[in-house]
């Protein structure tokens, strides 16, 4: 499995005010710890882990992942 994300600080923050839809949604944005943490419980080993700092016009930087399921013979 491969995966790109927001990486942040576990907090919760609400989205959707700024689309002028009347509705809002929760955002995680999760650190690397997080991923690596929920991955492992969902039976993955991480493999790969990288990120890259926020370009000018992103508020947060960006994490990649990568994990294979871990396959019991």
């Amino acid at each position: 499995m491969a995966t790109a994300f927001k990486l942040g600080d576990d907090s919760l923050r609400r989205g959707g005010a700024s689309l002028d839809l009347g509705i809002g949604f929760d955002i995680y944005w999760l650190s690397r710890h997080e991923m690596e943490r929920c991955f492992t419980e969902a039976g993955f080993e991480v493999v790969f882990w990288a990120d890259r700092p926020a370009d000018p016009d992103e508020v947060q930087p960006q994490g990649y992942l990568v994990a294979r399921a871990i396959v019991s013979a």
